[in-house]
């Protein structure tokens, strides 16, 4: 799928990984059961689309500029996200036969992808034909050409007409990630060049730190006026599955990734502990270790005040004695999914 009209398309990508392997025209045409004048044309229209340099050709073969470099981590990822998506036996029984998992992934085009993409996010061929403005017939076209493909049931009858099954939601979602893949590539490539344009989308969950947060984003834009960042607040559960989905960069939180997310990763920043503030007659002040216990025995339910260096007078710290927990709150976290973009 293509997210913009001029987007590199899938065959083009393919061609360009296949010589950059190979360093040589001949040796991808081969591979890929074309003629050296269409991979010829198909890097040329590549390297069009992203307006740079991909391969320096030489009488040895053909080469990765600095450029091309930068972009092939990505290509790669990007395919080979869409072979372990198919590999998933949570998304379809395992394939048979003489067709490898690679010789599927050649097979799937942009069109493929568009269709079942629009299917899963709308619910149904009807309406998803008349959110996307695709006739049904072609969107019927391409959703069975996939299904045979991949040789996988991917829809399922209902009242209304077909709907995508849960093992096409979950295709869809892996696939989107995947073509994620190149939009990051894209950016880096843009920032390779000086030119610095990305948009960051960054879930936050209410009470995790705004303050700190919005501290971040304001020295991050002074550093990268061009860049953009978009912020998502929201319930944990409903960020994580719109992370999940390839719509968020990371998600900034508690550390509380459940179990079965495997496929995000939490990435610890800071602790923050925690301060109580009583007055001079306050039995606290003659406990030398606070525990949990002693907590409750003394304080209650009475709200805890977190101490800010710099934030209280000097007057006001000698005034009372500061009681420190012996336990950490817990810490602010950012989650950054590996099928989308590398921790730097």
């Amino acid at each position: 799928m293509r997210t913009r009209p001029d987007s590199p398309s899938l065959r083009q990508l393919r061609a360009f990984e296949a010589v950059a392997r190979c360093t040589s025209i001949g040796g991808a045409a081969k591979e890929l059961g074309l003629s050296q004048p269409a991979v010829t044309q198909m890097i040329a229209q590549l390297e069009t689309v992203l307006a740079v340099s991909l391969l320096e050709r030489r009488r040895s073969g053909s080469f990765l500029t600095p450029l091309g470099s930068v972009l092939l981590p990505r290509v790669q990822r990007l395919f080979a996200h869409i072979q372990s998506a198919l590999c998933d036996p949570t998304i379809g029984a395992s394939l048979s036969g003489r067709e490898t998992i690679k010789s599927v992934e050649n097979k799937i085009t942009d069109t493929h992808v568009r269709a079942l993409t629009a299917i899963a996010e709308s619910g149904s061929f009807e309406a998803a034909a008349r959110r996307f403005n695709i006739s049904q017939p072609a969107l019927h076209r391409s959703a069975r050409d996939l299904e045979r493909v991949v040789r996988r049931s991917l829809y399922q009858r209902i009242a209304r007409g077909l709907a995508p099954t849960d093992q096409a939601r979950e295709f869809a979602r892996r696939l989107k990630v995947a073509l994620r893949e190149l939009e990051y590539g894209i950016e880096e490539i843009r920032a390779a060049q000086g030119v610095f344009t990305s948009r960051i989308t960054v879930g936050n969950i209410p009470h995790s730190g705004t303050h700190l947060l919005s501290t971040t984003i304001t020295r991050f834009l002074a550093i990268y006026p061009r860049a953009s960042v978009h912020v998502v607040d929201g319930p944990y559960e409903v960020l994580l599955d719109t992370l999940r989905a390839g719509d968020l960069d990371l998600l900034f939180g508690v550390l509380r990734r459940p179990a079965w997310a495997t496929d995000v990763r939490e990435e610890f920043l800071f602790s923050n502990p925690y301060a109580v503030f009583v007055g001079r007659q306050h039995p606290l002040t003659r406990v030398r270790k606070i525990t949990l216990r002693e907590l409750a025995r003394y304080v209650g339910f009475c709200p805890l005040v977190e101490l800010h260096a710099g934030r209280h007078s000097s007057v006001f710290l000698r005034a009372r004695r500061i009681a420190r927990l012996c336990v950490s709150k817990p810490p602010p976290w950012r989650s950054t999914n590996p099928f989308l973009r590398q921790a730097t």
